[in-house]
């Protein structure tokens, strides 16, 4: 191995947290997220969002329309921007420049005294920094979206996502708070001293990008030629030709749509649900409430983040996409029937948790299935179809008539058609597979994510198991689950010979999916093997475990039974030897389902037995394939 791929390996074996690079990105992330909390709560006020009879929503979306606005005008040109300038010296500019012009809002506003809200002549200045602030915005998100395959390894990429947005979502609700605690709405000097702090975590935080280090993460890349950068109008084409790239930057505006829907729908329900104007509760409780109330979703979406980051595997992972999107909608819905705020709080954090997960799912996907010579753009054009679909949304919010109520009622429409959406995503997507079942492939599709997750199952070699025709596998036996663990790294589906004592009837349900071929403890029943030989000669893949029994006590291969040879020597079908590895060691065999592990399946190539070879010999060469996988 050379001197890079040695680096590359080490760095793919290293956790997140001892990557430098990535601490200072997401430690400039989080500050990010800090200022744009305090901007945006400073623009509320200073627009009068507070004043006796403001349509509070309409003057919030104002605020969101004008700060969204340049990610259409400009998300492009920073997906390109991403693709041909040093990307860690372009987010520092964004930062820097955001810092600046923060500080010229607190300028602007250094002599008012009074109430925080300003003459509506002066509104212009407020919304023209706005968007200034998001023309670098547009430039930032992009270009950070196509930089962390470069400081990150693509092992570790679903979850060094799901933790850099659940920082910014930390990050961005304790400004929220902060913001509601810091400025009041009739204290001027508050607002000054909000657009001030956001101002320095803006200056300060952009430095750190300074100090990324790029480096090569993935071997595949040292052994690919990279193709030179591409026009956007490539880019456009490149998408067009991949359906589920185009599926998944639909859904994503679908998403972003709905998020800013219950963003401002937030501010309406702490205004009407619950009765707090009519409990006498000052301008700065009321906002401080939202704050809260906004928190809530918040840090939801920083545990989806962490149930992401637990997750970790980018496979299966449009299942939890399907899934977070429908428990969304199921929560909306609810959060706009709820009048007690403590539980409008619980639900709120329910949207943030499940609409996380399908965010999170949808920028891992989109990162994977992007080339890197491409990606930028790729992560550009979706971000300015996310920003487009939020500024439409925003500007019919902001023009529509009556819209702090119109807002609510909106909410029972959106979240029944996220949860429908969902549903009937996911089930397509759970009927698919390598099976005419329906029944089976949804349980495969299920089990598949089971293993990802809970015993972090990963493969090797799976390109050995032929496409076609009859296969024998021949694995060790560690623990009870090893039928599942191969099954989930096959590319096909297995037929399994199992003990008739250990067919328990309470499993009758898995029993019926995989479909085993029973074998009773003496041996002495003969009609397995033929059950067998036929399933092999019918062109299906059979799996068997040589050693007839479990490594209990130690990982050493044990003697082999003689039904591998006789079933090979009969069928004349290729062999595959198998490796089970990674497993947690116990004698208790119902413990193995509840112990979490790492496992590892590798696939050898397959082979074939001389004909007339003696079962002894015939059992040697399969022993001794299956102990050359466990050397490599």
């Amino acid at each position: 191995m050379s001197v890079n791929r040695a680096k590359i390996a080490k760095r793919e074996r290293n956790p997140l947290w001892r990557n430098g690079s990535f601490t200072l990105m997401w430690t400039s992330v989080a500050a990010s997220g800090f200022g744009d909390r305090m901007m945006m709560l400073a623009a509320l006020v200073l627009l009068g969002g507070f004043v006796q009879g403001a349509e509070q929503v309409s003057i919030q979306a104002s605020i969101n329309f004008f700060f969204f606005l340049p990610y259409v005008l400009l998300s492009v040109a920073g997906g390109w921007l991403a693709d041909h300038l040093p990307r860690k010296w372009l987010m520092l500019a964004c930062d820097e420049f955001r810092g600046l012009l923060l500080f010229l809002g607190f300028l602007l506003v250094y002599n008012a005294t009074g109430v925080g809200a300003v003459p509506e002549s002066y509104h212009w200045q407020v919304l023209g920094i706005l968007f200034l602030v998001g023309v670098f915005a547009a430039i930032f998100n992009p270009t950070r979206n196509a930089i962390v395959p470069e400081v990150v390894p693509l092992k570790q990429l679903q979850s060094a996502n799901a933790i850099i947005l659940s920082i910014a979502v930390i990050a961005s609700m304790i400004g929220q708070v902060v913001g509601g605690k810091i400025i009041n709405p009739d204290q001027a000097s508050t607002v000054r001293l909000g657009l001030l702090i956001g101002a320095g975590f803006y200056i300060i935080s952009g430095s750190f990008f300074a100090f990324l280090r790029i480096k090569q993460t993935s071997i595949a890349g040292l052994e690919k030629v990279q193709p030179k950068p591409r026009s956007y109008k490539q880019a456009v084409t490149y998408i067009k030709g991949h359906g589920r790239i185009v599926r998944l930057i639909l859904l994503n505006m679908l998403i972003w749509a709905g998020a800013m829907v219950v963003y401002n729908a937030v501010l309406s329900l702490t205004k009407l649900n619950f009765g707090f104007i009519e409990a006498g509760m000052s301008d700065q409780e009321r906002l401080f409430r939202f704050t809260v109330l906004t928190a809530g979703v918040g840090f939801g979406m920083l545990a989806g983040a962490c149930v992401m980051a637990w997750i970790r595997t980018r496979r299966e992972s449009d299942v939890v996409l399907m899934f977070g999107l429908m428990m969304t909608g199921v929560f909306i819905m609810f959060l706009a029937y709820s009048k007690f705020f403590y539980l409008s709080l619980a639900l709120a954090f329910g949207v943030g948790v499940f609409g996380n997960m399908a965010i999170v799912s949808i920028a891992t996907m989109l990162q994977s299935l992007s080339p890197n010579y491409m990606r930028g753009r790729v992560m550009g054009l979706n971000a300015m179809m996310n920003t487009l679909t939020n500024v439409i949304v925003n500007f019919i919010i902001w023009q529509t008539p009556n819209a702090d109520n119109a807002i609510i009622i909106s909410l029972y429409p959106l979240g029944a058609l996220l949860a429908l959406l969902g549903l009937w995503g996911g089930w397509r997507i759970l009927k698919q597979g390598m099976l005419k079942d329906t029944a089976t492939n949804v349980s495969l599709h299920l089990l598949r994510l089971w293993l990802l997750v809970w015993y972090r199952l990963e493969w090797e070699g799976r390109q050995n198991v032929p496409s076609k025709g009859p296969v024998i596998l021949a694995s060790n036996h560690t623990i009870a689950i090893d039928p599942f663990l191969i099954q989930g790294a096959s590319p096909r589906f297995v037929r399994w010979v199992m003990l008739t004592e250990f067919r328990f009837k309470l499993l009758w349900p898995i029993w019926k999916m995989a479909n085993p071929i029973s074998l009773k403890l003496d041996g002495k029943d003969t009609t397995p093997i033929r059950a067998m030989v036929n399933a092999v000669n019918e062109g299906e893949v059979l799996g068997l475990f040589p050693e007839g029994g479990l490594q209990r006590d130690a990982r050493e291969l044990q003697p082999f039974k003689p039904g591998i040879a006789l079933v090979a020597e009969r069928t004349g079908a290729p062999i595959v030897p198998v490796w089970i590895s990674g497993t947690s060691l116990t004698n208790h065999m119902l413990l193995h389902i509840f112990m979490p592990c790492k496992a590892r399946v590798k696939f050898g190539k397959p082979f074939t037995l001389p004909k007339g070879i003696k079962r002894e010999e015939a059992l040697a060469i399969i022993r001794e394939k299956m102990l050359e996988l466990s050397n490599n």
